[in-house]
């Protein structure tokens, strides 16, 4: 009998951190994957993946992690079943300063995704001023205001978090997550403004 034994081979996925697909591969049992090209970011340096793939034993799925020294303020990438009546997201911030006040716009296509409420999470320092129950057309702003930092408030983490609508007859596809702010409208303990980059993210109906 000539047949050569079946050889194990697994699915090996690289995604980058918003859930791109960056490259998929069979690799044999025991074998190492390739990594594609080092993915890029605005604002952020490539800082490698987040798990070793040299030696395959199962289906795998590896992710690009970034660094920065920037402040980032960022809308995250979230996925949700169509049918689903509501969606969360979290507006983070990475290297925050110590951000006293800000007001944020969040840009959506209003016709798919109706504000339901924002609920503030890791900054006990700030107040949340969101939009009201009769605000129905994007862009919706929100407000943070502190009177006086504490130290434990100058982390990274959640300023606020965003439930959506989601409207019965949505199509499936990813809908764009857009953040913007004026001049002066954000701004650290010492009233000047920290150069705060900002990261658009995405919901995508499945």
């Amino acid at each position: 009998d000539t047949t050569k034994p079946a050889v194990d081979t697994f699915t090996v996925t690289f995604k980058d951190f918003d859930g791109t697909v960056l490259n998929t591969q069979k690799v044999e049992k025991g074998k190492g994957a390739t990594a594609p090209a080092d993915p890029k970011r605005e604002n952020f340096k490539f800082a490698g993946w987040d798990k070793s793939f040299k030696k395959i034993t199962s289906d795998l799925v590896v992710t690009a992690t970034y660094t920065t020294t920037k402040t980032v303020i960022y809308a995250e990438y979230v996925s949700v079943n169509k049918g689903t009546g509501e969606v969360t997201m979290n507006i983070r911030v990475i290297n925050n300063p110590g951000i006293m006040g800000a007001v944020l716009k969040v840009s959506v296509d209003d016709k798919v995704l109706g504000l339901k409420e924002a609920t503030k999470t890791e900054y006990p320092g700030l107040t949340l001023t969101s939009p009201g129950p009769k605000t129905t057309a994007s862009p919706y702003t929100f407000m943070l205001d502190a009177l006086e930092l504490a130290k434990e408030d100058k982390k990274d983490g959640t300023l606020f978090t965003i439930t959506f609508k989601v409207g019965d007859t949505a199509a499936t596809g990813k809908y764009d997550i857009k953040l913007s702010y004026d001049n002066g409208a954000i701004f650290d303990e010492d009233y000047k403004d920290p150069k705060v980059c900002l990261e658009n993210g995405s919901i995508t109906i499945k």
